[in-house]
């Protein structure tokens, strides 16, 4: 077999991760903002448009003297910025964004009427709690009061959405806030016992 040929077909992995890499890592970092798991054909749309940015900007640094120093950089440095370093800061920033909501201000502003980036209000909600006195209430009638903070989890899989409080309280007679119950270490509800919940 031809060697130039043999080295060709060794990298085509390492070209093919290289180019679905930063879609991957931006929608994965976005996810930790708010919710779901990235998919591989979104992932290949945005390392698409990604590179399609990428390379107008090299072309852009070209015509004022810059892509020489690009070119001068390690190789490996510059494809760890290109290919990682980058991509979870545009995640970072556009999780944010979303988790803030700035894009749905700003057009809320000049009068339209977005679908809101969040799926459900389970997930805006929770995503929203910080150290926040909370009562849930199940179908069976009984009442748990807890202090949801971030030792606390929700889940953001839509299709079981199971809470698990570390802090569950109980109310004691002469105290006005709830005190802990040492009774119980942590306590895991399952999304099929929960009738609402209260955010006090």
């Amino acid at each position: 077999m031809n060697t130039d040929f043999a080295i060709s077909i060794s990298i085509v992995p390492l070209v093919t991760a290289a180019l679905l890499t930063p879609g991957y890592v931006i929608l994965f970092i976005i996810s930790r903002f708010t919710t779901g798991r990235p998919a591989f054909a979104a992932s290949l749309a945005v390392s698409s448009a990604y590179y399609v940015v990428v390379w107008s900007l090299y072309g852009w640094g070209s015509a004022i003297d810059v892509a020489h120093r690009i070119r001068d950089m390690d190789v490996g440095w510059l494809a760890a910025v290109v290919v990682v370093l980058v991509p979870v800061a545009i995640g970072i920033f556009v999780g944010h964004g979303i988790q803030k909501e700035w894009l749905y201000w700003l057009l809320r502003k000049v009068r339209l009427e977005p679908v809101h980036g969040i799926p459900s209000a389970w997930d805006w909600k929770f995503m929203r709690t910080q150290s926040q006195w909370i009562t849930v209430h199940l179908k069976d009638g009984k009442e748990i009061v807890a202090l949801y903070d971030s030792d606390c989890f929700t889940s953001t899989d839509p299709s079981e959405r199971d809470l698990y409080l570390s802090n569950v309280c109980e109310y004691v007679e002469g105290q006005e806030e709830p005190v802990p119950d040492e009774r119980i270490k942590g306590l895991l509800l399952k999304a099929d016992s929960i009738d609402r919940i209260d955010f006090h």
